[in-house]
């Protein structure tokens, strides 16, 4: 047990330096993060990695169903809020930052009050309700995300456009709209208890990954990152599902001791 309490411990710290390195140096571009762009990009620039390592750690921590990893989200939402800064994704910023860290604050609070999340099943009126608010922000986004850019522009006294940076503008447009609606529309599904906010997360992580592969822009980190957000919710999803197969056959064989459902950890990243 010991032995594999401190390979784990290697494995964060190696994952730890490694984000370091890859927040402040570009592999793409192969140059340090502080060798362009403006001043304000320079900084945030620097977060993309931690913000790779601690969405990842968060979400581990979540599925073991440990306190801390409301910390970690909340830092992650910070990091990977100011990178989108950096690279003008305006509307991920609103998201991450002013979006997800007021909730995720109260959810922590609420959990540390002893509060529980009640788990409901989506039915059809709450799917009708979830679509709705789903096409209504990925409209939202879509159009005003550029706009949006135009007030951040001017705060930081630049020129730059929305866009700027995307290598297909127009299929980049699209998937970072689809990024930050999934992900609104996931938190609501997250704090209404329903247990199917862990199948939305997939799409978002996909649109994601597609983004950051060159679509949009290309960096190593957020491609890691969504990769192992995939993995890690595809697991938890199978893992759940066996489980709860597994509860349904020895509650069928009338097994009283074990007569319990296993429900999915709640998370949102």
């Amino acid at each position: 047990m010991r032995i594999n309490k401190l390979l784990t411990q290697l494995t964060v710290f190696i994952l730890f330096v490694v984000s370091i390195f890859m927040s402040i140096y570009s592999i793409t571009n192969r140059a340090w993060v502080w060798e362009s762009g403006h001043m304000y990009q320079k900084i945030l620039g620097t977060t993309s990695g931690l913000a790779a390592f601690t969405g990842v750690y968060a979400t581990i921590l979540f599925y073991k169903r440990k306190q801390k990893a409301y910390a970690f989200a909340i830092l992650n939402a910070i990091l990977f809020g100011s990178y989108a800064l950096s690279i003008n994704l305006t509307g991920d910023f609103i998201v991450n930052v002013i979006w997800y860290v007021p909730i995720m604050i109260y959810l922590a609070i609420k959990i540390k009050n002893g509060s529980t999340i009640k788990e409901h099943v989506i039915n059809k009126r709450s799917s009708s309700m979830l679509v709705m608010l789903f096409v209504s922000s990925f409209i939202l986004f879509l159009l005003l995300n550029p706009y949006i850019n135009q007030w951040w522009s001017k705060i930081v006294g630049t020129s730059t456009e929305y866009g700027s940076y995307f290598n297909n503008y127009w299929a980049a447009r699209v998937l970072d709209s689809l990024m930050n609606s999934v992900s609104v529309t996931a938190v609501i599904m997250m704090i209404l208890g329903y247990k199917q906010a862990w199948y939305v997360w997939i799409p978002k992580n996909i649109a994601g990954l597609i983004f950051f592969s060159g679509v949009g822009i290309l960096n190593i980190s957020i491609i890691v990152m969504n990769i192992l957000y995939l993995s890690i919710t595809v697991f938890i999803i199978i893992k759940g599902r066996l489980t709860n197969e597994t509860n349904s056959n020895i509650r069928a064989r009338g097994g009283r001791e074990n007569n319990r459902s296993v429900s999915l950890t709640k998370n949102i990243r």
